[in-house]
């Protein structure tokens, strides 16, 4: 006798859809638990990356903190700083002096021989300043005489020679500002002091340009002996030819006495 045949299909169907179903829910969490565990390792790592920046500041932050100076230290320099600026026009005046007083005493001491050709600076004379040559040879007759008022006469300065110099003379303090009286006189310190141990002179030659300027080269010997070539500017003035200063040496003057005058 057949048994009555029960069709399972619908139900295994069922079972499978349930199967399915939850295997897909699974796979979804599984999904999205990964992300949420991709989304935390990337928090996590930008945590560390924070905590390490962090770590960094608060290093470098000690560092600078331990640089800082104290407050009753940057007053004492502040004090200092101030005493300096108002100690330099004395430390200006003070080197003035001593220059005044090396060069007064460096055509002292024995000179070394002349060598051939050289004249000796104390044979020269006060030529006048008529033409080119004499006015030199006034010059380095002024050197030997170790006056700083004579040499002053031998000298001229053109407007930015004479800017320079009247700002170096400003930076003075006023007694040394007295003595020096002129732009002159104060270049004429500077030039004793670098040909005070002249000893003798030879005229190289000389050269015109135009109605109102010349060159003059010179072999000077230094009272050591040692020989140097020397050349300078003349200008016909109304009072006769003159040495012209160049700015540069008043910026050289001025770098020894005040150092930064000469970049104003």
């Amino acid at each position: 006798m057949n048994r009555p045949s029960t069709d399972n299909k619908p139900m295994k169907r069922l079972a499978i859809g349930a199967v399915i179903t939850l295997l897909s829910g699974g796979a979804v969490a599984l999904v999205l638990q990964h992300q949420a565990q991709a989304r935390l390792r990337d928090e996590i790592a930008s945590l560390r990356r924070q905590a390490s920046q962090i770590g960094r500041l608060q290093r470098e932050h000690q560092r600078l903190t331990g640089l800082l100076v104290p407050q009753e230290e940057l007053d004492n320099l502040r004090d200092d700083q101030q005493e300096l600026a108002r100690l330099r026009p004395q430390l200006v005046s003070l080197k003035v002096h001593v220059q005044a007083e090396v060069l007064a005493q460096s055509v002292r001491g024995p000179p070394k021989p002349l060598a051939p050709g050289m004249v000796p600076l104390e044979n020269l004379v006060d030529a006048g300043a008529g033409i080119p040559a004499a006015a030199a040879q006034t010059f380095f007759w002024a050197v030997a005489q170790v006056d700083p008022d004579t040499m002053a006469k031998q000298l001229v300065l053109g407007d930015a020679a004479r800017a320079k110099a009247e700002a170096l003379l400003a930076a003075l303090d006023p007694t040394t500002r007295e003595k020096m009286g002129t732009p002159e006189e104060l270049m004429a310190v500077y030039l004793l002091g670098l040909l005070g141990r002249v000893s003798g002179v030879q005229v190289l030659g000389q050269k015109e340009f135009g109605a109102d300027r010349a060159v003059w080269n010179a072999k000077l010997q230094m009272a050591s002996g040692r020989l140097n070539d020397f050349g300078f500017a003349l200008r016909r003035t109304a009072d006769g030819w003159r040495e012209e200063i160049p700015a540069g040496m008043v910026d050289h003057w001025s770098n020894y006495l005040l150092p930064g005058i000469a970049k104003k």
